[in-house]
């Protein structure tokens, strides 16, 4: 995230520098704000970090990678990456976000690993409160479906995670 936000200030400073003339022109800054204001990160990439909560008493983490991996601990148990073993398999665990849908769907799925055969989906919704805190809403029970809003009674299937990296 840190290259990013580099990159957005080079581009800006070149743009500023080259394309607009004279540096004490009003329009320089106008055009370096408006590089930056399209540079923001789509929801996608604003979800890639380490998020930390506490689920019914427990502390759990999930980590969301560049590459589209998840792993989520709690407690001593780790899941998900890569590469793990479930049941005796080996899998990795996916995360997938579909922004078109509001509230936009985040859904943890397990594939075989190193295959695209999806041995099973956790389906979510979630939404930023900030660009630091997000509110997760996942159904653990495929039965049920995905939670179609967020509910403040529903504390066994949602979190609020805060950013740690």
């Amino acid at each position: 995230m840190k290259n990013y936000t580099i990159a957005v200030l080079l581009s800006a400073a070149i743009f500023t520098t080259i394309g607009c003339g004279n540096s004490t022109d009003n329009t320089d800054t106008a055009a370096a704000q408006q590089v930056e204001e399209k540079a923001a990160p789509s929801p996608t990439e604003q979800l890639v970090g380490e998020w930390t909560g506490n689920s019914n008493g427990e502390d759990m983490s999930y980590i969301f990678d560049e590459e589209g991996y998840a792993t989520l601990t709690s407690g001593n148990n780790v899941m998900g990456g890569k590469s793990f073993v479930v049941e005796g398999q080996n899998a990795s665990m996916k995360y997938m976000v579909n922004t078109d849908e509001n509230p936009m769907w985040l859904d943890l799925v397990l594939y075989e690993e190193g295959s695209d055969m999806e041995k099973g989906r956790m389906k979510g919704i979630a939404r930023f409160i900030t660009d630091d805190k997000m509110e997760y809403r996942v159904s653990f029970n495929p039965a049920e479906g995905r939670p179609a809003n967020f509910d403040p009674e529903d504390k066994n299937n949602t979190i609020l995670l805060t950013r740690t990296k």
